[in-house]
């Protein structure tokens, strides 16, 4: 868990899987964790963060994902990465996280909603540690990725989800769209989606170690 905190984001949705099932662990619990740590060791020669000196101004540009019902009570995961990024898209990874989702969900856009309100939430936050170490700058920009086009479709329309607890959530993110907390929402295909490995089994992480390794995002 430490690990997947401090330095291997692309393994926080095995991480996160495993502390799920702690308190009811099995011998195959085990045998996946030291899959894990196998895996850890042996990749850990091409696995590299590098962190560039960036140029002002910067913005923050977060990635933001969620797999509806793939956990075993039905429950959903969802996760994010926060970057800092300048204007030639040199970029710092500053913060990540995979979890489950805060409630049981009835659709894919539902928990796509909630992983975006959780990540905007600690981008905020974030925000406003940086303002007190440069006061002298201007509020950083926050632009949100997602490869979820009903919940950028929905951030757009002036129609109401039928959901009406979601419609809550969803009306939450457009009030932070037109008060300019979050400068922008883009949609991007799933395979440009680098936050997905955070909420899945299985995806590639290649992308992400790339970016991570290259310090360089891909401009949207």
């Amino acid at each position: 868990l430490w690990i997947s905190n401090q330095t291997r984001p692309d393994i926080s949705f095995d991480i996160s899987s495993l502390a799920t099932n702690l308190s009811n662990a099995t011998v195959k619990d085990i045998v996946t964790t030291n899959k894990i740590i196998n895996k850890i060791k042996n990749e850990s020669y091409q696995y590299k963060i590098t962190f560039k000196t960036l140029s002002e101004p910067v913005r923050f540009v977060v990635y933001t994902d969620a797999a509806f019902g793939n956990l075993p009570d039905g429950g959903s995961q969802g996760g994010y990465l926060i970057f800092l990024v300048d204007q030639n898209n040199q970029c710092n990874l500053i913060s990540w996280q995979s979890k489950r989702l805060k409630r049981i969900v009835r659709s894919s856009l539902a928990a796509e909603t909630l992983a975006m309100v959780d990540s905007i939430e600690t981008t905020l936050y974030l925000s406003v540690i940086y303002g007190d170490f440069h006061p002298q700058n201007e509020k950083l920009t926050i632009e949100v990725v997602t490869d979820n086009k009903s919940l950028k479709d929905a951030l757009q329309s002036t129609k109401y989800v039928s959901d009406k607890r979601l419609r809550i959530d969803i009306g939450a993110l457009k009030q932070l769209l037109k008060n300019k907390d979050v400068h922008k929402v883009t949609w991007v295909n799933t395979d440009q989606q680098l936050a997905d490995v955070l909420t899945k089994k299985g995806v590639s992480p290649q992308k992400l170690i790339n970016t991570l390794k290259s310090g360089e995002l891909v401009r949207i």
